[in-house]
């Protein structure tokens, strides 16, 4: 499904292993497949080559995600349906009933 590119008002600079990169273009609403459950976001656009996604702040608060720096694990603790995790790999973090 493609979705609409739009424009913001100003400008982001972000701060990645590469040095600094500008952008003012975002798809609103991007359907993002993470462990085959599909999650909204929208999504800035960077031209780094690097980075596939970056997954921010304004996802994880949506999401109710708890980021385990210790033992390098992003939970995703969704109102009404099973957690699950980030590890390299996907995981159910409960049996499935």
């Amino acid at each position: 499904m493609l979705y609409p590119l739009t424009y913001m008002n100003n400008y982001w600079e972000i701060r990645t292993g590469n040095g600094v990169t500008t952008t003012n273009r975002t798809y609103k609403v991007y359907v993002v497949e993470l462990c085959g459950r599909k999650l909204k976001a929208n999504m800035i656009v960077l031209d780094t080559g690097r980075y596939d996604v970056i997954i921010g702040m304004t996802l994880f608060s949506k999401y109710h995600v708890v980021i385990d720096y210790r033992n390098k694990r992003v939970i995703f603790i969704i109102l009404h349906q099973l957690e699950f995790q980030l590890i390299g790999e996907c995981k159910s973090t409960k049996d499935k009933e």
